[in-house]
């Protein structure tokens, strides 16, 4: 299943560390061996991308994660 969540006010940084890797803890912790890759885009506050492009590098980089972590890597690299 994939889903969208967004964010306001809230930088691609701020998103990874205060949502998803929080989200990820949960999941462990409650469901164990279930797995959870994100894609994490931003947009603003200067220039906004179009909803359609800003789905499609989310999606990118969400099949990106999947990659990294099929590989043994870390899914996303430090900020």
């Amino acid at each position: 299943d994939e889903f969208c969540v967004i964010l306001g006010n809230c930088t691609a940084e701020e998103a990874q560390e205060r949502f998803i890797n929080r989200l990820q803890e949960r999941i462990r912790a409650t469901l164990g061996s279930l797995t959870l890759s994100s894609g994490v885009v931003q947009t603003g506050p200067e220039d906004f991308l179009d909803s359609r492009l800003l789905i499609r590098q989310a999606d990118q980089n969400m099949y990106s994660a999947k990659r990294a972590t099929k590989n043994g890597n870390s899914p996303h690299p430090p900020a």
